[in-house]
């Protein structure tokens, strides 16, 4: 079996050194024989780092501290400047994933209720009154202003950033760890095994970033009602009152669908691609085909995992939102799951049919299956914009 992961020597060969004299690592990431292996065998990083690497070590010269950093930084300013355009394609997804559109809903939004560590902001967005990226994204910016649309951006290039850079030093660290033991390294299914495993590590490692990333881009920006004033508070907020370090990577509720969510999306990416080619040759077909069963595996858990991490666990928080969340707390990832298709409705967007907005259609299901699961396509927002996103990757 072909491995889609470079190969162990690869990644053993530019880690051994760097790791055996940390005061030659300028010179070493940077010499012409390492960017030809990380350009041909492994982008440890994203490619305006190796661009910008290349450009440091053009005059094949040795590079050095001041070099590189320059190099870093100007990848770091392009990450940011990424993070900021997706930033409010990524919020109005998130928005969709969390709102709580009940089958039954009388009155859309319940202004002022304090239930469980809930508030419901008074300009928040009617429950189901956007049913798609593009309308989250004009209902959001006429009831925050547009520089709502920026919220978590911060967060989200930080753990893009920590991400790219942290998961081949674990994949490295796990690999030396198996040479050391004796295992049969430089194996492809070994090499997948390792890439998963530091994947999933890597995810699990960076979860209480991503917990705080999803409560910034869900808090309402009204002033008045915001629990926080930034990312630095609310990690802060999150260690006083929700349980410290631990309990922002061991809580059940968020250990699990993070265990999950990183382990699905690294087992799809390996696993769908090689099962597919056999039946499908590669091409747009292909990237279409895989992008489509990877989200009907992986987004009900990201979904999932979203709506757990807003859940304040401890006295002492109340967080407003900017879309109505479920006042009842979830009990972990089946009960989520469960919940969200048996007591939603996913026949969005709701326009009020009532003059003054007071009441909305009811739900009528086609289907046998729609009747019992009204909020199964729930489990499905952002749909469309993630798989054009991974086939444009």
């Amino acid at each position: 079996m072909e491995s889609p992961f470079p190969s162990a020597d690869s990644v053993r060969k530019f880690y051994s050194s760097s790791l055996s004299d940390l005061q030659g690592v300028p010179g070493r990431l940077i010499t012409e024989d390492n960017l030809s292996s990380l350009e041909t065998s492994y982008n440890w990083a994203a490619p305006a780092l190796d661009d910008a690497l290349a450009r440091v070590s053009s005059d094949q010269s040795q590079g050095n501290w001041i070099d590189v950093l320059k190099a870093l930084a100007t990848w770091g300013c392009l990450e940011y400047t990424s993070a900021l355009i997706v930033s409010p394609f990524e919020v109005a997804t998130a928005l969709l994933q969390v709102q709580w559109v009940p089958k039954d809903l009388d009155r859309p939004t319940v202004v002022g209720v304090q239930s469980g560590g809930l508030v419901i902001a008074p300009h928040a967005i009617r429950a189901g009154s956007a049913g798609s990226i593009w309308g989250m994204m004009r209902k959001l910016a006429s009831h925050e202003g547009f520089t709502a649309l920026f919220k978590g951006s911060t967060a989200s290039c930080l753990v893009e950033i920590l991400s790219t850079v942290s998961q081949p030093i674990i994949f490295g660290l796990l690999d030396f760890v198996c040479e050391v033991a004796g295992a049969p390294v430089g194996n492809p299914s070994v090499d997948v095994a390792l890439n998963v495993a530091s994947h999933v590590l890597t995810g699990l490692l960076l979860s209480p970033l991503e917990l705080v990333r999803t409560r910034l881009i869900v808090y309402s920006s009204d002033p008045q009602l915001q629990p926080s004033s930034g990312l630095l508070d609310e990690f802060s907020q999150i260690l006083r009152y929700e349980g410290g370090w631990k309990g922002m990577h061991f809580h059940p509720h968020l250990l699990i669908p993070a265990l999950l969510d990183n382990t699905l999306r690294s087992v799809a990416s390996v696993a769908i691609p090689l099962a597919i080619k056999t039946y499908v040759p590669r091409g747009l077909m292909s990237k279409v085909l895989c992008g489509s069963v990877t989200l009907l595996v992986t987004l009900p858990f990201e979904t999932a995992r979203r709506r757990l991490q807003l859940q304040v666990r401890g006295p002492g928080r109340s967080i407003a939102t900017s879309v109505q969340v479920r006042p009842v707390p979830y009990n972990g990832v089946v009960d989520t799951l469960w919940h969200i298709g048996t007591e939603e409705r996913a026949d969005l967007p709701l326009p009020p049919s009532g003059p003054e907005g007071e009441t909305v259609r009811p739900y009528s299901g086609s289907t046998q299956f729609q009747n019992r699961f009204p909020g199964f396509g729930q489990l499905y927002r952002g749909w469309g914009l993630s798989l054009l996103a991974s086939i444009v990757y």
